[in-house]
Parts: structure tokens; sequence; C-alpha cells
């Protein structure tokens, strides 16, 4: 992972597309920005924090469910330094992410990459579930109601076993026994499959959409915020349409932290809803800056500077 470039690329295509905006209108740009308070500055710096305690609570959580008897402390040590690879390029992230616990800390791969990969799962489903709500609704208190009835669809699809009778076809057919049995890589996949549907079920999955669910709304609290900041009249569910649109805008870009799908995702949809140009384009740079770079640097020190862990089991 030390030699891994696409690092480089990250930070040289954001200080490279940073400086470019900023050129565009750099006067109107520095006054808009000046804006913002520092308090309001130093503040926001408490929402990644928050935003990714309450993510590394899911990754514990998804540890545990899956055997892997450690305590926070450990599993905190584990989570952070992937953090470093949220700017991985076309979501290859999940399975660098895996081959470096496999590496660094002994974790099966199929741990690492099953977890990580519904993590994204949940992220996906919450923040479809909030685009919902911010499209059909206003009133926030529907947010609840739209995630009890999607988990009691699971529930009810799980009780009548539809995905796991699917599953059970596809893997226990004549056709995968020889390869099961005769090839590691497979057996490899077909672990990893398993780890993966384990964290589909119900509970862990429910957990999952929920801690994603308030991680979402953090972040569009802060977007929010600077919409208010700039004298833009955004209501919250607008401003939580522009978050999760970015973040899903992101995963369709081949660049690394989803670069240029993101950002004119999230100004197209904000001048759209009645944002100026300039305050757009503040408002996006500063939440790239506190949801993207910040988490990207705190796990990028805590890779370097972090001590093999000594697990507990």
């Amino acid at each position: 992972m030390l030699k891994i470039n696409w690092i480089k690329l990250f930070v040289f295509g954001l200080l490279f597309y940073t400086i470019s905006l900023l050129c565009l209108a750099i006067i109107d740009f520095n006054q808009t920005l000046s804006i913002l308070p520092i308090k309001f500055w130093l503040i926001s710096l408490l929402v990644p924090l928050l935003v990714h305690f309450i993510l590394s609570i899911r990754w514990f959580i998804f540890l545990k469910f899956l055997g892997c008897q450690l305590v926070y402390r450990e599993s905190l040590g584990l989570y952070l330094p992937g953090l470093s690879l949220i700017a991985a390029p076309a979501r290859s992230g999940e399975a660098i992410r895996g081959l470096w616990l496999e590496s660094r800390f002994r974790l099966p791969i199929e741990i690492g990459i099953s977890t990580t990969f519904v993590e994204r799962i949940g992220d996906l489903i919450s923040a479809l579930l909030i685009i919902c709500w911010s499209v059909y609704f206003s009133d926030i208190y529907i947010i609840p109601i739209i995630y009890v009835i999607f988990i009691t669809f699971i529930f009810v699809v799980n009780h009548l076993k539809i995905g796991i009778s699917i599953i059970n076809f596809l893997f226990n057919s004549n056709r995968f026994n020889f390869n099961l049995n005769q090839n590691k890589y497979f057996r490899k996949i077909y672990r990893l499959f398993k780890q993966s549907r384990l964290l589909s079920m119900p509970y862990p999955l429910s957990i999952s959409i929920l801690l994603s669910l308030i991680a979402w709304i953090i972040e569009s609290y802060l977007l929010y915020s600077i919409f208010s900041y700039l004298n833009i009249d955004m209501s919250f569910k607008y401003s939580a349409l522009i978050r999760t649109c970015m973040g899903i805008g992101g995963v369709i870009s081949f660049l690394p932290a989803g670069l240029l799908a993101s950002e004119s995702t999230a100004i197209g949809l904000s001048i759209a809803l009645g944002s100026g140009r300039i305050e757009a384009l503040v408002a996006t740079i500063f939440i790239r800056l506190y949801t993207l770079f910040l988490p990207f640097v705190i796990g990028l020190l805590t890779f370097y500077i972090q001590k093999d862990l000594k697990f507990s089991k």
C-alpha cells in the first residue's frame, strides 16, 4: 500500500481541480468564502469525526457478527487506516482494503472484502431512501417510516427465503461442485459470498442502513448550514438530496475520489434548486473538504503512524 500511485494522483487531481475552479472566479469566490466565519469552519470539524465514529461502530458490529473477537479499540485501529482508501478510483478501494487487511493484520480476505462490500450496500440503500424522501415528501419524520417499511420488506423476503433459495440453487448445482472442491480461488469466492450473505441478513443490514442514514443526515445538515450562512434559501430536504446524489454521482466516476462527477452533480443540482453559481461552488468545495479530504488525511496519517495491532483473539 505504500506504493499506491493513485494516492499521488488523487492529491494532484484535487489540487489541480480546485486551483482551476478558483482561477475561473477567484474574486467572487473569495468574497463568498469570507462569509463563512472561522467559528463555523472549526465547529464543522466535528462532522467528519462524528460521522466516522458512527461508521466505525458499524464496522465493529460487522466484525463481531462474523466472529472476530475484537474490542472496539482494535476494530477502530482497522477502520481508521482504511479511510485512506476513500479516494480509490473506480470503486477499487473495497478490494484493496481486503488485500491490505489480509497482508498487514492477517484478517481473512473474505472478511475484509465482504464487510466493506456490505457497507457500500448499506450506504447506497440509505442514500436511495433519503432521495425518495426528499423527492416525494417534506416532513422529516417520514424518514423513519420509510426505513421501517423497507426493513419490514427485507424481513419478509428473508422469511420467505427467496434470495437464499436462488443462492443455494446456483452454488449447489453440479456445474459448480467440482470447481468449488478443486480450485482454491473458487473456494475463496464461495467463502466471500457466504460472508456477504451473512452480513446481508436483516439484522446486520438493518443496523448498517440505520447508521448510514444517520451519517447522511449529519452531512446533509452541514451542507444545509453552509447554504444558510451563504444566504441561500435551500431547504434541508434539498440539501439532503444534493448530498446523497453527490455521493452516488462519485460512484460512477473512474477518477480518484469521484472527481468531476461528484462536483458536477452537486453544483448542477444546487443551481437547479435555487443556488447561485459561486455559492454552489463554495458549498461543494466545503463539503468535499470535510467529507472527503479530511477523512483521507486522517486515514493516511493513522496508516503511517500506526503500530501493528495485537489482537485479543
